[in-house]
């Protein structure tokens, strides 16, 4: 996987986009949560390597 380059506004733009879909997946039905499980724990992650890259800067 390949590094992209984000500034801060980038940065946070996607961060709001990516909380915006974490609270969307989170309502969903307990069935139509178990096909998007996957969907969530890499929102999640992805949130997580952001903030990490944002905070080495």
């Amino acid at each position: 996987m390949r590094t992209i380059e984000l500034t801060e506004k980038e940065s946070a733009y996607l961060l709001v986009a990516l909380k915006q879909y974490e609270t969307r997946l989170l309502s969903l039905g307990e069935g139509e949560m178990a096909d998007r499980a996957g969907d969530l724990i890499f929102v999640q992650a992805l949130q997580r390597k952001i903030k990490k890259a944002g905070s080495e800067r």
